[in-house]
């Protein structure tokens, strides 16, 4: 499956169309760059995607593409996933290690001081 993203129009409007085949999305995406490559004449970017959507675009009003590989982008956020488990382990591990953050897990540990009723300040129960 493949994303082709086309940013356009005065305020960055941007759609986003679906492929099943790489191939398909290339069609749309290489007729906007050879556009840019080879200054053409001015025209509109018309097609569809697999999904239903249709498109005309003016082709001189297109800001940017973006052709995606969604199995590559999903495995790309798998690894950051794992990247952020991986530095929240290792900060866990250093924060066992400084005297400060260790003595304060001691302390939550231990809980609230408990006072017993004859140990009260103001005499009452006290001997």
């Amino acid at each position: 499956m493949h994303s082709l993203t086309i940013w356009f129009g005065p305020a960055a409007t941007s759609i986003v169309l679906l492929y099943k085949e790489e191939e398909k999305a290339c069609v749309v995406y290489n007729a906007f760059t050879e556009h840019q490559v080879l200054h053409a004449e001015k025209g509109s970017l018309i097609g569809s995607d697999d999904f239903g959507q249709n498109f005309s675009i003016a082709i001189d009003g297109i800001s940017g593409m973006l052709l995606e590989d969604m199995a590559l982008s999903q495995e790309a956020a798998i690894e950051r996933g794992l990247h952020q488990a991986r530095s929240q382990a290792k900060a866990q591990k250093l924060a066992m290690t400084d005297p400060i953050i260790s003595a304060s897990l001691r302390q939550q540990q231990m809980g609230p001081a408990v006072l017993a009723p004859g140990m009260m300040p103001n005499g009452r129960g006290m001997m």
